[in-house]
Formats: structure tokens, C-alpha cells, sequence
């Protein structure tokens, strides 16, 4: 919803505000993690959705990946020494297949390396209307040649059959979507190098990375009064018998109570009343 959302574009633009112009000297390691701090309500963030486990959840922080998966690219782009980068559990939109980097409270960092001689200056700019987030490293480093990535699909998967748990704390005949799913997929990202000069391609095509992002099967719950369904059971059938039985004990709900015959007495006259 609209408040999601909202959320979502103050933490993205409270990161960026914070990683803005950090200087990165020559030789040192530079954290996310070390540099933001903990993810917190208390420390100021909002609750927004995020990725947990293969599946999207209300987190302190959420949708700050976006900047961190920005800078891996910029940095790939800047050929800075990528030290630790994890891919997400679910692919993330907002950047090209397999060139995601997740980072998470006590969990996976972004952290990246100066191989250079001179400082780096790192300059993130968030447009907050549009959730739009670029980043930049600027540094005296002469380069004639520009960077083009092509990320590759090498192997796929189907999605999984979608399984069912009961849950009794939603209402009886409820159908709950409590995790998306995915299909597996594992891609490797080429970089080719280009004189800016001439266009032409210098060398040959490298390896950068490869990431995979495994098959997750969709659960779904479903309350107490629907029989559970068979793990790949199509999520429409169970929709449509959890609203037969809907309907079935409204329609049991609303049937009037069978009126008791009225005495009468032995004489044939109905007692007064």
C-alpha cells in the first residue's frame, strides 16, 4: 500500500543520505554494514517489505537493497575489488539478472575494496519522487576504456508444485498466498572492455560472477475448514472449493429452524395462549 511505499522511498533515501561522500582510501575495505549500522526502528528506519528467506516481509530497513545492488554495479562498472557480495533469495527487478547484492542487519554485507592509488568518493544521489538511486565513484584513475556487462542464463528450473499447510488461525474457509515462489535460475555476468576512443572491444570477453537463485516452491495456507489439499493441487481449485464451502455453511446458516407443530387439546381447540 501507499504507506509501504512511503516507507520504502524514506529508508532508500535515508541510506543514500548516509553512504553519500564516503571516501574510500587507497587499500581499505568499505562496508555497508559497518557504515550504516544496525537496522533498527529504534536506530530510525521504517518498517517496509523486504526480502527474508525466499519470501517478503515487514522489516526495519526494507528496500534498501535497491542502493546496495546500485553499488555493485557502479563498482563492477568502477572496477573496484568486489570483497563480499551475496545475490538475493529472489531476484531482484531493479537492476540486470544476477547483478543483485543483498545485505541484511547481522546477516550479508556489501563490502568493497580501493585498489587504487588515490582516494575513491563515493556519491549516491536519490530522487525520492521516482525511488530512482544512482551511484558514482569518482577518482583520479585515467581509463581509455568503458565496461559493457551481458548477464547470461546458464541453467534453469521449473517452478515447484505449490504447497499447503493448515492454519487455524485464519478464518475457516481463508486461502492465504504466504510465499510467491520461483522458478531456479543460475546466470553468469560477462564484462567486455571498449576503447572510448575508437567503440571497438579491447580483449576478450571475462568472466565477473556467477549467481544462483534457487527454485522456492509458493506455500499457501488455508484455514481449518477446508480439507487439505494435495501439494500441486492449482491454487484456482482450492479457491473455488474454499468458496462452495463458504457458501454451503452460509446457505446451512440461514435455514430456518423446523416450527414446532402447535398442541392442541383433546377438544380440537388450539390452548390459549
Amino acid at each position: 500500500g501507499r504507506g509501504s511505499s512511503e516507507s520504502r522511498k524514506y529508508n532508500i533515501w535515508k541510506i543514500s543520505n548516509i553512504l553519500n561522500g564516503a571516501i574510500i582510501h587507497p587499500g581499505e575495505t568499505f562496508s555497508i554494514n559497518d557504515t550504516v549500522g544496525d537496522r533498527t526502528v529504534e536506530n530510525g528506519w521504517a518498517l517496509a517489505p523486504g526480502i527474508e528467506n525466499g519470501t517478503y516481509t515487514q522489516q526495519a530497513g526494507g528496500g534498501i537493497c535497491q542502493v546496495s545492488s546500485t553499488m555493485y554495479n557502479a563498482a563492477l562498472r568502477a572496477e573496484m575489488k568486489i570483497v563480499e557480495r551475496v545475490p538475493h533469495t529472489i531476484m531482484a527487478s531493479y537492476v540486470p539478472q544476477g547483478m543483485d547484492a543483498t545485505i541484511s542487519t547481522g546477516g550479508p554485507d556489501f563490502r568493497i575494496g580501493n585498489p587504487y592509488d588515490c582516494d575513491i568518493i563515493l556519491i549516491v544521489n536519490c530522487d525520492i519522487p521516482s525511488s530512482q538511486v544512482t551511484v558514482d565513484f569518482y577518482g583520479q584513475v585515467p581509463r581509455n576504456y568503458s565496461l559493457l556487462f551481458e548477464s547470461v542464463l546458464d541453467s534453469e528450473e521449473p517452478l515447484p508444485d505449490v504447497q499447503y499447510k493448515t492454519n487455524s488461525s485464519l478464518d475457516k474457509y481463508a486461502v492465504k498466498l504466504t510465499k510467491v515462489g520461483q522458478p531456479g535460475e543460475q546466470y553468469t555476468v560477462y564484462a567486455q572492455k571498449y576503447g572510448k576512443e575508437t567503440d571497438q572491444p579491447i580483449g576478450e570477453k571475462y568472466k565477473v560472477t556467477t549467481s544462483t537463485y534457487s527454485a522456492t516452491a509458493p506455500v499457501v495456507e488455508v484455514g481449518s475448514g477446508i480439507p487439505l489439499p494435495a501439494d500441486g493441487t492449482p491454487l484456482e481449485d482450492v479457491m473455488a472449493q474454499a468458496a462452495e464451502l463458504q457458501a454451503a455453511k452460509e446457505a446451512a446458516d440461514q435455514v430456518p429452524s423446523p416450527a414446532l407443530p402447535t398442541p392442541v387439546l383433546p377438544d380440537g381447540s388450539a390452548p390459549a395462549a
